[in-house]
């Protein structure tokens, strides 16, 4: 985990796209935010030995590869997993069964997505909080 590294989002659908952007213009964070559309773009980018995100926030229903497929993609591969990343899954359908599918990859975290938009940047600001005072493995 770099705590000054990108912060990227995996998601499908535009609308969500466009409100992560606007919320974190309004949050002015200090991570760059790098938005992807499918999981296959987002590994393809992650596969650089170069880049060194913060933390992936990642829908899990999308086309192609999904989240659950991009999180065994990274667990599996041994230099992206030893990069640490973070992974959080961000779904509109948390029900029990896809939290204990989360889990059972190892995911850091599942978020129901919220509805309004003070909820996304609470929950945002939660995440990003957290992680930049967690300590990982390759942080020493």
């Amino acid at each position: 985990m770099n705590k000054y590294g990108p912060i990227i989002l995996i998601e499908d659908d535009i609308d969500d796209q466009e409100l992560m952007k606007e919320l974190f213009e309004e949050l002015k964070l200090e991570n760059e935010v790098i938005i992807f559309e499918s999981g296959v773009e987002a590994i393809q980018y992650l596969l650089q030995p170069a880049i060194k995100p913060f933390v992936i926030i990642s829908d899990i229903n999308m086309p192609g590869l999904d989240g659950y497929g991009l999180r065994e993609q990274i667990l599996k591969d041994e230099a992206l997993s030893k990069k640490c990343i973070p992974f959080l899954f961000c779904t509109t359908g948390a029900t029990a069964a896809v939290v204990e599918e989360a889990y059972a990859r190892s995911v850091q975290g599942i978020f129901q997505k919220p509805v309004t938009y003070d909820a996304w940047k609470e929950i945002i600001l939660s995440i990003v909080e957290y992680w930049s005072k967690a300590i990982s493995p390759n942080s020493h």
